[in-house]
């Protein structure tokens, strides 16, 4: 139980943090299409970071209708997983695109992982495939769960591979540091933490 409140009072900073950050972008008067990427970006973050605070609290809970609230926050969060990989991606084609461009030069298929975990996850709805939930109402993933995790790693893989690309061919340390920058980033901003109990 304590390492559930010190958990959350570490997602509540981290809210705090991304708030202070959209609040900055959005009053930032460079409003480049980069900028409004990165904005989707934090906003992303922080929905999943807010729907992790929630499946910390009622995982396990005993509450009336406890396990049905269960299954939409995971639901919820089983979506989220595609969407920081989708908008980072997006990000990252904003960031290295030419500013002369008027529109980044888009992936045609970076929308194919986030509309697989969408999938996945209205089938989770019906089966235990992906994840399941024990008799304390404590989540279980199911035999499929590993491949919803992989797949959003998919658009982090692409973005990775496009920076790196235009990291070889940078002109300037700015450049380098900054492509340095966006291959750290998605690291912290996509971890979720599902603590199973051992029985």
């Amino acid at each position: 139980m304590e390492e559930t409140y010190l958990y959350l009072e570490f997602t509540f900073f981290c809210i705090l943090v991304l708030m202070a950050l959209l609040y900055r972008i959005s009053h930032d008067p460079d409003q480049s299409h980069s900028n409004r990427a990165f904005r989707r970006v934090l906003i992303s973050v922080l929905y999943v970071t807010i729907l992790d605070c929630f499946w910390e609290g009622f995982n396990g809970s005993q509450i009336a209708y406890g396990r049905q609230i269960n299954i939409f926050v995971n639901f919820l969060c089983l979506m989220s997983y595609g969407i920081i990989g989708y908008y980072w991606l997006a990000y990252v084609e904003a960031v290295l695109t030419d500013i002369h461009q008027k529109h980044p030069n888009a992936s045609p298929y970076r929308w194919l992982p986030l509309a697989l975990c969408i999938g996945m996850a209205v089938a989770s709805l019906h089966s235990g495939w992906i994840i399941q939930f024990d008799e304390n109402n404590r989540f279980q993933p199911g035999a499929a769960y590993p491949l919803i995790v992989i797949l959003p790693c998919i658009n982090l893989l692409m973005a990775s591979y496009k920076v790196i690309r235009h990291y070889r061919t940078a002109n300037n340390p700015q450049k380098k540091e900054d492509d340095i920058a966006m291959l750290i980033f998605p690291c912290p901003a996509t971890h979720r933490r599902h603590r199973l109990q051992h029985q």
